[in-house]
Formats: C-alpha cells, structure tokens, sequence
C-alpha cells in the first residue's frame, strides 16, 4: 500500500464522517507529492459523488497547492520578515 493511501486509510478509520475529498486533502497535506501522483490517487481514492466534475480541476490545483503548503508558507515567511528588515532599515 503506498503513503497516499495508508494515510487516506488512516484519516478514513479516525474521521469516518469526512467526504473521501477532505480525507485526501488531510493526507496530502505537507507531504510534496507530485501533480501526477496526486492526480493518479484522486482518482482512485476519491469518490466522484464527493464534487462536480466540472470542478475536478480546481480541486487538484488546491491539493497541488496544498501538499507544497510549508514551503510556500516558508517562502512567504521569509519574504514577509525580508520586506521588515527593509521597512525597518528605511525609517531609520
């Protein structure tokens, strides 16, 4: 069994209430899949009652988002304390 899917399977035993899309979106959390990974374990692990295929699209583009999530919050930490250095070294 891969790591998308034991820790689907988690999520799944843990939260038996939660739509197969939250319990994927959990599971990828953090974990930098790659887009084709994450596509091919959408679509085997998430039922299609759980969205609108019109909408299939934006949704990979979240979890793709989603599963890269620190790095971008990294990014954006060190942007943000980078730009108050900057703010700070100019009033002064």
């Amino acid at each position: 069994m891969k790591s998308i899917e034991r820790k689907f399977r988690k999520f799944e035993e843990k939260k038996p209430l939660w739509s197969s899309y939250i319990t994927f979106a959990h599971s990828v959390r953090y974990q930098h899949y790659s887009r084709d990974r994450l596509i091919r374990y959408f679509n085997k692990l998430v039922d299609p009652d759980d969205y609108d295929v019109s909408e299939k699209k934006a949704l990979i583009i979240n979890l793709i988002i989603l599963t890269n999530e620190a790095e971008a919050y990294k990014k954006s930490s060190i942007e943000l304390k980078r730009t108050m250095f900057v703010a700070t070294q100019e009033s002064t």
